[in-house]
C-alpha cells in the first residue's frame, strides 16, 4: 500500500500503508479549495467563517441559524471566488506554518536516542507530512491570530498518529497489548487538563458531552436503510483472542507508552508531542464541550489500529469481533469494513478542534451535528477512497484492504457512491454547509485524480463517484489536477 510521501509523484494524503516507510492510519485529507459565502466582519455568536479578506487573509463571518442552519446558496461566480480566496489563505498563510512546525518536530526526532525509534519517527515525518498539511485545511477558515494555535494541535496529534502507525507496523512485536499501550498517547493528547478519566477497564460508550453511540439518532434523522453489499468478508465468527480493553486510568509519563514495546528510549519525543497537543487544546475556549466527542472518535481510531495490526491470520476475525461489539445500531446499516473505514479518519477530530477554538460554548446540538456528519459518512468516504486506489498494491503485498470485501468493482462503486451521496447530504445539513460540502468534494477530487486510478482501470468507477458528488466534485477534480501539476503531487 503506497504511503503518502510528502510531495512525491503519485502520492495522496490518506491512511498509511502496512509496509515500506508508511503504515496505514486515519488521515485528514487535503482539500484543494473551500468555498465561502460573502459575509460581514465580526464574530457572531452562532455563525462561523463565511468569507476571507483577501488582503489580510483574515476570515470574516456571517451569522447562521444554529446547528441545522445552511449557508446561503452561491452562484458559480461567487463559489469560485470564495474557493480561490480561501485557497490563497491556505497556500500562502497556512502551509508555511505547518512546514515550520514539522521542521521543529523533525529536529526533535533527530535527537531520539534509540536508533529504531529515531528511524521510524523521521520516516513518518518525511513520508507523511502531507497528512498534517491536509488536516491543516481547517485552519484556513479561522482568524489569522488564532490559526497557529489550531495548527499546533493538528500537527501534534497527526504526528502522533503517523509515528504510532509506523511503530505498530514496523515493530518486531505482534502484541495487541503493545499497540494499545502506544495508542494511549493519542487519548492522553486529547484529554482535558485536570479532568479525571472514567474509571474501569473500558471507557464509557457515550461521550461526556452526549455524543451518541454511532448509530443512535442523529440530527436530521437516521440514515436511509441500506442493503448491505455482498462479497467475501472473510471467515465467519470463531474463537479469537480479543484486543486488550482501552486503558482508562490517568495520563502517564511518556516512557510508559513503550512498556510492552521492544524499543523504549525515545528521549521524551512522544511525551513532548502529547504535551504540545494538550497545551494547545487547553487554550481552546470551547474544548471542554467537545472533548468527550473527540475522545470517542480517537478511541474508535485507536481500536482500529489495535485490531488491524499484528498477525495476518487473526486480524480479520479481530476486526469482525470488534465490529459486533462496538458498531451498535450501525450493524445492518454498515458492513464491518465500512465501519472500520469510518473509524480510520481524523477529519472529524480536526473539525471539532476548529469548532472548539471558534466558539466559547459550542452547543451540544452543533457538536452532535458535526460528529454525525463526519462519523461515519465523511470519514468513511475518506478512508474507503484511500483503500480504493491502493487495491493493487495491497493485493500484491497480501495486506488488508477495506474495499476488497465488497467482492467486485460494481459493488465497490455502488458502496462508495452511497457513502458519497450520504456524506454530501450530511455536510449540507451543517452550519457552514459550504465549508463541509467542499471537504466531501475535495476528497473525491483529490483521490480520483491519483495516477493509480488510471493504472488500475478505475476510471469508470471514478466517473460514477464524481457524478454522485455532483458539480462541486467535478470542480474539485479539475482543481486537483491543476494542483497536482503545480506541486507535482
Amino acid at each position: 500500500m503506497p504511503a503518502v510521501r510528502g510531495l512525491a509523484p503519485g502520492t495522496v494524503p490518506g491512511r498509511t500503508r502496512p509496509r515500506g516507510a508508511a503504515p496505514r492510519g486515519g488521515r485528514a485529507a487535503f482539500i484543494p479549495s473551500l468555498p465561502l459565502s460573502p459575509g460581514t466582519r465580526g464574530r457572531p455568536t452562532t455563525g462561523h467563517v463565511n468569507s476571507v479578506d483577501t488582503c489580510t487573509g483574515t476570515p470574516q463571518d456571517t451569522p447562521q441559524a444554529g446547528a441545522g442552519g445552511r449557508t446561503p446558496a452561491l452562484g458559480p461566480v461567487g463559489r469560485f471566488a470564495g474557493e480561490a480566496a480561501l485557497l490563497a489563505v491556505y497556500v500562502g498563510a497556512v502551509l508555511p506554518v505547518v512546514d515550520r512546525l514539522l521542521q521543529r518536530w523533525q529536529e526533535r526526532a533527530s535527537r531520539i536516542p534509540d536508533p529504531e525509534l529515531r528511524r521510524q519517527a523521521l520516516a513518518s515525518l518525511r513520508a507523511k507530512r502531507f497528512h498534517c498539511q491536509g488536516g491543516a485545511v481547517f485552519a484556513a477558515a479561522v482568524p489569522a491570530d488564532r490559526r497557529p494555535l489550531l495548527l499546533e494541535a493538528v500537527v501534534a496529534l497527526q504526528t502522533i498518529s503517523d509515528y504510532l502507525d509506523n511503530l505498530c507496523d514496523r515493530s518486531d512485536s505482534l502484541d495487541p497489548a503493545d499497540y494499545r499501550e502506544l495508542h494511549q498517547a493519542m487519548l492522553d493528547a486529547v484529554a482535558v487538563p485536570g479532568r479525571s478519566l472514567p474509571a474501569g477497564p473500558r471507557e464509557s460508550r457515550r461521550g461526556e458531552d452526549g455524543m451518541p453511540l454511532p448509530g443512535e439518532p442523529l440530527p436530521g434523522g437516521p440514515p436511509p436503510a441500506r442493503t448491505l453489499p455482498g462479497g467475501p468478508d472473510g471467515p465467519g465468527p470463531r474463537a479469537v483472542p480479543e484486543a486488550p480493553p482501552r486503558w482508562a486510568g490517568p495520563a502517564r509519563d511518556g516512557g510508559s507508552y513503550y512498556r510492552l514495546h521492544p524499543h523504549r528510549d525515545d528521549g521524551g519525543y512522544l511525551e513532548s508531542l502529547v504535551a504540545a497537543c494538550q497545551q494547545a487544546l487547553a487554550r481552546f475556549p470551547g474544548y471542554p464541550q467537545v472533548a468527550g466527542t473527540v475522545r470517542r472518535l480517537v478511541s474508535l481510531y485507536s481500536d482500529l489500529q489495535v485490531n488491524k495490526h499484528g498477525d495476518r491470520e487473526g486480524r480479520l476475525a479481530r476486526l469482525q469481533s470488534w465490529y459486533r461489539r462496538e458498531a451498535g445500531p450501525w450493524q445492518g446499516r454498515l458492513a464491518w469494513w465500512e465501519f472500520a473505514a469510518a473509524c480510520g479518519s481524523t477529519l472529524g477530530v480536526f473539525a471539532l478542534f476548529r469548532e472548539a477554538l471558534l466558539a466559547a460554548e459550542p452547543s451540544p446540538a452543533r457538536i452532535r451535528a458535526l460528529a454525525g456528519a463526519y462519523f461515519p459518512w465523511i470519514g468513511g468516504l475518506h478512508i474507503l477512497l484511500d483503500y480504493l486506489i491502493d487495491q493493487a498494491e495491497d493485493r500484491a503485498g497480501g495486506d488488508l484492504n477495506l474495499v476488497r470485501p465488497y467482492g467486485d468493482p460494481q459493488r465497490a462503486a455502488a458502496g462508495l457512491a452511497a457513502f458519497a451521496r450520504q456524506a454530501a447530504r450530511q455536510a449540507e445539513r451543517l452550519p457552514e454547509a459550504a465549508l463541509h460540502r467542499l471537504v466531501v468534494d475535495g476528497l473525491l477530487g483529490l483521490y480520483l485524480t491519483d495516477p493509480k486510478v488510471a493504472s488500475q482501470g478505475l476510471e469508470p468507477v471514478a466517473r460514477q463517484l464524481v457524478a454522485a458528488g455532483g458539480p462541486g466534485a467535478r470542480l474539485c477534480r479539475a482543481a486537483s489536477r491543476f494542483v497536482r501539476r503545480w506541486r507535482r503531487l
